[in-house]
């Protein structure tokens, strides 16, 4: 399993660095993890093709996190039609903007191609399975108001049966307790969006972690990097703080 860091940036873009968006490989497969960034020029610049993508899973549906994905569903809709693929999402309302966004790009006419592009909304437990990988959406407490739905979830590889977790966005400060421990402890790569809380808060939720945590989405990148990496040194875990198209593979 290979994982590339489209972007790696927080909400708040700074020169150099984009938002966040996540590409798995397993094979020649590819699986998206949220489109804040142009992933539609991303995917190209990495010389992937469309036709490889099989599923698009989105955390939660702030902007940062999803900003590039109509630009690549529209072009998958109508251009690039050896491309089918399934598109998971927090919620049945942003499905159907998306879907608006599509007809009101058609000026020519057409349509949504239901047939290539299906669209999941998201729930608790298996989200998505294929030949390669298994996927399972966790709930977590990002949105203040408590009733918006946002998902962690866990990737894990057929053949290998390794093993990634993506925690999304959390609740500031942890306070929601909203890290998935068991699918952590089973986890190889622990790729974790440390915006709304600080290392301390975060590190008594890492016990018993015994793989690379990704700290992704990070706040000031720039000014707290080195600062980061070196709080969570030390212990039972591998820490990284990839940049922008950085790759790790497991």
């Amino acid at each position: 399993m290979k994982i590339t860091f489209l972007g790696s940036g927080g909400c708040i873009e700074q020169a150099g660095s984009k938002y966040v968006a996540t590409m798995v490989e397993c094979g020649d497969a590819i699986y998206l993890v949220d489109g804040g960034c142009a992933i539609a020029d991303e995917l190209l610049r990495a010389n992937k093709e469309y036709k490889n993508v099989r599923a698009l899973f989105i955390t939660h549906y702030h902007g940062d996190h999803t900003a590039g994905v109509f630009p690549f569903i529209d072009l998958i809709n109508w251009a690039y039609t050896d491309c089918s693929l399934s598109l998971v999402s927090p919620t049945e309302e942003y499905i159907e903007a998306l879907k608006d966004m599509i007809m009101a790009s058609l000026s020519y006419g057409g349509k949504v191609d239901s047939e290539r592009l299906k669209f999941i909304v998201a729930k608790v437990g298996r989200i998505f399975e294929d030949e390669n990988v298994l996927v399972d959406y966790f709930p977590t407490k990002h949105f203040k108001n408590g009733d918006t739905p946002s998902y962690a979830m866990l990737i894990t590889e057929k053949a290998t049966g390794k093993k990634v977790l993506f925690s999304g966005d959390l609740s500031y400060g942890l306070s929601g307790n909203d890290i998935p421990k068991d699918a952590l402890l089973e986890s190889d790569v622990f790729v974790c969006e440390l915006y709304h809380f600080i290392a301390g808060e975060l590190l008594p939720h890492l016990e018993g972690f015994n793989g690379i945590l990704c700290i992704n989405h990070l706040f000031e990148r720039d000014k707290f990097k080195k600062d980061i990496l070196d709080a969570f040194s030390g212990h039972s875990f591998g820490v990284l703080a990839p940049n922008n198209n950085d790759i790790i593979e497991i």
